[in-house]
Parts: C-alpha cells; structure tokens; sequence
C-alpha cells in the first residue's frame, strides 16, 4: 500500500492532492487531486502523477532536440504562463539556457529539466506522469 492509500484510509475525509512546481514557476504550477477508485492506475511505479497545469498555463513535452513528442511518449517538461519569472538575477547565461524560445513557437518557456510522459490525451483531466 502507497503512502497516499495509507492516508487516504486512516483520514478518509481528508483531500490528498500532489502539488507540482519548481521555483521559476512560483513553486505550483500543476495539481493532482487522489481519487482512491483511479489514482492507483493512473501512477507511475506507486509515484503519484503531478497533474495538469493551472489555468493559463502552457506546457510541450519535448524531446533532446526540442521537438514535441507525441502523445504518450517521454520527454522534458517545458513550461510557460503568467506564474513564470523573468529570469534569473544577474545571470543572463543561466537565464538564456532555462528560458528559451522554442522553434515555431513564439513564447518563451522554461526547462525545468523534469522528464514526464505527456498525457495520451489533451484533456483538462489528464495527468503527467514521472519519468
């Protein structure tokens, strides 16, 4: 039995929910709310999904040379929205290789270097999966 089961059934009230975010993106920037009928299916070598992203917020899971990958497949989490910070201070290096732009887009996203698998289908209740 997971963790999250284990609480689930010694606080069957409670709402156990997985938030995901680094730093550069104000710390949670998606969510993944456990439901005990689905939740166990739906994670990754007993790693519970870290969600879908906030409202406004645009992800691409891409591969090694930027590319999105298709669905169901793994690759680097991109990020970008309202949430994302400009940079970081004093660093333009560190800033242009986290936040770039990438081919045939037009927004700046950052890297946050976490590999997931992108959602087989595009819905707002689809998950992530860690890699």
């Amino acid at each position: 039995m997971s963790s999250v089961q284990a609480w689930s059934y010694a606080a069957p009230n409670s709402i156990v929910e997985n938030l995901y975010g680094p730093t550069e993106l104000t710390i949670a920037c998606t969510l993944y709310r456990w439901d005990a009928q689905r939740s166990a299916a739906e994670s990754e070598m007993g790693i519970v999904p870290i969600g879908y992203p906030y409202p406004g917020m645009k992800y691409l899971v891409v591969d090694e040379e930027l590319g999105e990958v298709p669905p169901g497949e793994h690759g680097e989490l991109l990020m970008s929205g309202p949430q994302m910070s400009l940079g970081y201070w004093k660093d333009a290096k560190k800033t242009a290789d986290a936040f770039i732009t990438v081919p045939g887009r037009t927004d700046v996203y950052y890297r946050t270097g976490d590999r997931v698998r992108r959602p087989a289908f595009e819905r707002a209740t689809d998950s992530f999966r860690p890699h």
